[in-house]
């Protein structure tokens, strides 16, 4: 198939990556201008989706066509959020950054969407921010996209929850009908993101309708306790409006909050988690999936625990009571059984003081440095990964896993936070899949890992497979199955090791069998319920 663009010697800007010549693109809804950088075609702030600022609550309907050209040449304002100390953003948010190589042949090349993180109520995909020039030099087309946040993405009442979710999918949807006219194939098609946007790209596929076909989940499963909030929340919020949560039309609290300044809306992210909830109509407690053809990619970094417990509390102590607010228990999880020490001792396989971490109830006085709370962070890290991994096997679908362990010039979170200690914190991996200008400087360690990372993901996307030939870069890296556990460990030699913390995940697989009923979360065939 040929695409044809348009190209207009017409200077428009300066920007940061040289002189922009404009670009245009005849789409289904209408011509498209961008830009042409150095490294790549940048169509910017495409809307896709429009809200209704009478009720930013309701479902976003399709952006219309354009009557005239559209200008995509300005990156889009984000959503309405705390950005760097200050509430930013714009209700009229959802748009989609779309860049393409500079030159496309007569054959659509493989698309690549990516959610970003930001625990729900932050973040944005501004180029300046996630400049795809690693992605791009392998010959696919990236697509960024805006969702709601906070409590206008995740306000968990009837009519009105998920709305993020379904700001996606609207998104999803745009691609699909419109990626061919940009080069790229709209039946291959990647959804990936990182922390927060990858367990909404988890929940995504238990609602696919064909719209990708294959995932990457980088640091985030669906099955995370942290996702699920309760009604709990809103009950708080009715109660703050001036409402009584205990006898309330949903209806009539909305139009409360649509009176309420965005800024004060924003400001209840300070104090209430906002997150996907359980609705049953985009989140069922019980997922009923089709999985059939789908490819999986899951992993995350050593040492994830880094970003959320800096290196200035090593020698704070956590008592157990703490540490259990953190695994979120349920209401009524005092009528579970008690563990008993000596049982999850033989379980874990471990040292004692290893096994006080998983909350044995005759510790309440124990105390937790924080070496030991970030080791069981990473333990029931990694302890979703593996549910996660053995729910998609059920399900017939082909998962490869890998594990980051490069410490380098380019770890993003760790630059970003000034953290100092050793090893890839959460999210460090962002510096070498994408181009941050934040990084002058860059060693011929950290191009090693750029050419790796960039290798994998883009390989995944066009083929649905890591390693689809063999590589000087990488080993034959084949998928998890029922019986072996094979992950890729990267860094500068990346190799193929087995079965990640593999005495320990079992120890939480038997521990989710026993008491998971007491602890939020969707159920994925497990033996219990999940609750909201």
């Amino acid at each position: 198939m040929f695409f044809k663009i348009i190209l207009f010697l017409c200077i428009s800007d300066y920007v940061s990556s040289g002189m922009s010549i404009q670009t245009a693109v005849d789409t289904p809804v209408g011509q498209i201008l961008g830009l042409v950088r150095n490294d790549y075609k940048a169509f910017l702030g495409i809307p896709y989706g429009v809200v209704d600022e009478n009720n930013p609550f309701e479902n976003a309907k399709p952006h219309p066509p354009f009557e005239t050209p559209f200008s995509a040449t300005s990156d889009a304002v984000m959503c309405p959020q705390y950005f760097k100390g200050e509430i930013k953003g714009s209700l009229q948010c959802l748009n989609l950054n779309i860049y393409t190589p500079i030159a496309i042949g007569r054959k659509s090349l493989p698309v690549m969407v990516y959610i970003h993180g930001g625990a729900f109520t932050e973040g944005n995909v501004a180029e300046n921010t996630y400049p795809p020039t690693f992605l791009i030099k392998h010959d696919v087309i990236v697509v960024m996209m805006y969702y709601r946040l906070g409590p206008y993405g995740h306000l968990c009442i009837p009519k009105y929850s998920n709305q993020a979710l379904k700001d996606q999918q609207l998104a999803l949807k745009w691609v699909k009908n419109n990626i061919a006219s940009f080069g790229g194939d709209n039946e291959n098609i990647l959804l990936f993101g990182h922390s927060s946007g990858s367990m909404t790209v988890d929940l995504q596929m238990f609602n696919n309708n064909n719209l990708f076909n294959k995932v990457i989940l980088q640091s985030g499963q669906a099955v995370s306790p942290y996702i699920v909030e309760t009604t709990d929340v809103i009950k708080l919020i009715i109660k703050d409006v001036g409402l009584d949560p205990e006898n309330v039309d949903y209806d009539n609290f909305v139009q409360t909050l649509c009176k309420i300044p965005t800024y004060t809306l924003i400001n209840m992210t300070m104090t209430y988690n906002f997150r996907p909830c359980i609705d049953n109509e985009f989140v069922n407690k019980e997922p009923k999936v089709n999985l059939e053809n789908m490819k999986i990619l899951v992993g995350s970094t050593t040492r994830e625990a880094l970003y959320f417990y800096p290196e200035e509390i090593y020698d704070h102590d956590y008592t157990r009571e703490e540490l259990e607010k953190g695994f979120e228990i349920q209401d009524g999880a005092d009528d579970a059984p008690k563990v008993n020490l000596e049982n999850m001792k033989i379980l874990v396989g471990s040292t004692t003081r290893e096994a006080l971490y998983f909350y044995p109830e005759e510790i309440y006085d124990h105390d937790y440095t924080r070496e030991e709370l970030e080791k069981g962070f990473e333990i029931q890290d990694g302890a979703d990964d593996a549910r996660s991994v053995r729910f998609y096997l059920e399900n017939n679908v082909t998962v490869y896993r890998y594990l980051f362990s490069y410490d380098g010039g380019r770890n993003y979170m760790k630059y970003r936070d000034d953290i100092n200690a050793t090893g890839p914190a959460h999210g460090d991996e962002l510096g070498y899949l994408y181009d941050m200008k934040v990084f002058s400087n860059t060693t011929e360690d950290d191009q090693t890992i750029i050419d790796i990372i960039s290798l994998v993901w883009t390989n995944f996307a066009k083929y649905g497979n890591p390693t689809p030939s063999p590589s000087s870069l990488l080993p034959q890296w084949p998928p998890v199955t029922s019986r072996q556990a094979p992950y890729l460990l990267i860094n500068t030699s990346p190799r193929i090791d087995s079965a990640i913390y593999a005495t320990r995940m079992e120890f939480w697989h038997t521990f989710y069998e026993k008491y998971g009923k007491y602890a939020k979360g969707i159920s994925l065939g497990e033996p219990w319920q999940a609750h909201l």
